[in-house]
């Protein structure tokens, strides 16, 4: 995947969350790759970010990188802003309807019931990175299905850390 087509996907699914019927996941998705698009930061950093990560009024995002855990901040754009604040809403919701005290300080949380290895995960609490992998692998698949055949198309990569590289300068 090369920086084209990874901003052929962050636009494609910065519309597809900005639509009136958009699911929770694909806000989610969107928001994550905005967000790796902005700070370059990998699935680990992004998933460990908290909602005091995101500074709405200030336009920015705050994200701990590295082995030492340095603090790396980015300026975010008018339509990294939008998806943000929508996930924030979003992600309010699934845990008001979820967690029972509501206290979760995670940005990025589960949209759906999962079961993984027999352990039961409900809507609300943190996002794991199998759970991010998961949600990459649905919509890749999806979007690989519908632009099959279409000119030029190099399907996308099973795995969301391909994304990443893409856009890291050489």
């Amino acid at each position: 995947m090369g920086e084209v087509q990874a901003e052929w996907v962050w636009a494609r699914l910065w519309s597809q969350a900005m639509a009136d019927d958009a699911s929770a996941e694909i806000v989610r998705l969107a928001a994550v790759v905005g967000i790796v698009r902005v700070t370059r930061a990998r699935r680990g950093e992004v998933l460990a970010m908290t909602v005091a990560s995101f500074h709405p009024r200030r336009r920015q995002v705050t994200v701990r990188r590295g082995k030492f855990e340095q603090l790396f901040t980015a300026p975010v754009d008018d339509d990294l802003h939008a998806v943000l604040a929508r996930w924030v809403r979003v992600r309010g919701r699934l845990i008001a309807e979820n967690v029972e005290g509501g206290a979760v300080n995670a940005l990025f949380v589960t949209c759906h019931h999962t079961v993984w290895r027999g352990r039961f995960k409900q809507v609300g609490l943190p996002l794991e990175p199998r759970g991010l992998d998961a949600s990459w692998r649905r919509w890749a698949a999806r979007t690989n299905a519908q632009q099959v055949g279409a000119y030029g198309w190099e399907p996308l990569p099973a795995r969301f850390e391909q994304v990443r590289r893409a856009w890291i300068d050489d």
